[in-house]
């Protein structure tokens, strides 16, 4: 793993006793702030903008983008919702996320990782030049779409620390996976051409071996 990133969470996660010990770093609701996407942090980080709906009793070590500041410790995993208020609908979407590490109001903004989004199934198009799609993060499952914005080099769309009556009430985007974040064993490199015909022939051999030996007094076909 690179000191070199910007936020990088070693992800040797380990059980706290001290379970809640942030929870005095909740923001104010509708705490304004930037979502941003940041491809450099290998897990997403909830700052500012966000609520807290859980924390997984999980901690980890988070190691800055120079190796001449110290690592921040004891960095807990948690759920949380921030809200998206859409201009032009009126309508507030809640984008609830897992697996991230929570900052608080120690952070002023907060940073998603797209592939942790992708690894989800959302789509995100973070690539102002791509002619294809618009900059935004794009849910299949709910049709839902966020716009996005840019600032300089970076995507980002404004958000806010939701109410938990809104958390309740409001349409949900769910953003990231609920279940163990682990980068480090994460294979995101798609598959060839090549390699996507040879696991269907080699799928396409173990059935026909499956139903040969589950019918051996019938003759192959």
């Amino acid at each position: 793993m690179t000191s070199r990133r910007r936020l990088v969470a070693s992800l040797k996660r380990r059980i706290s006793a001290a379970t809640y010990a942030d929870e005095e770093f909740i923001p104010p609701e509708n705490t304004v702030a930037r979502l941003e996407i940041d491809n450099h942090a290998d897990t997403s980080c909830f700052g500012s903008n966000f609520t807290p709906i859980y924390f997984t009793g999980q901690v980890c070590d988070v190691s800055p983008f120079s190796s001449d500041y110290k690592p921040k410790t004891n960095v807990q995993i948690s759920g949380a919702c921030t809200a998206y208020d859409d201009p032009e609908s009126g309508r507030t979407l809640i984008l609830e996320c897992h697996q991230g590490l929570w900052f608080g109001t120690k952070l002023t903004h907060s940073l998603l990782n797209p592939n942790q989004c992708r690894a989800f199934g959302l789509s995100i198009c973070d690539d102002p030049f791509d002619p294809h799609r618009e900059l935004g993060i794009y849910d299949p499952v709910t049709d839902l779409t966020v716009p996005m914005n840019m600032m300089g080099t970076i995507a980002y769309v404004t958000t806010r620390a939701p109410t938990w009556q809104e958390i309740q009430d409001c349409p949900h985007i769910v953003v990231t996976d609920e279940n163990d974040w682990d980068p480090l064993t994460l294979d995101l490199c798609p598959r060839s051409k090549e390699e996507e015909e040879y696991s269907r022939i080699i799928s396409s051999v173990r059935i026909s071996v499956v139903n040969i030996d589950a019918h051996p007094d019938e003759p192959a076909t």
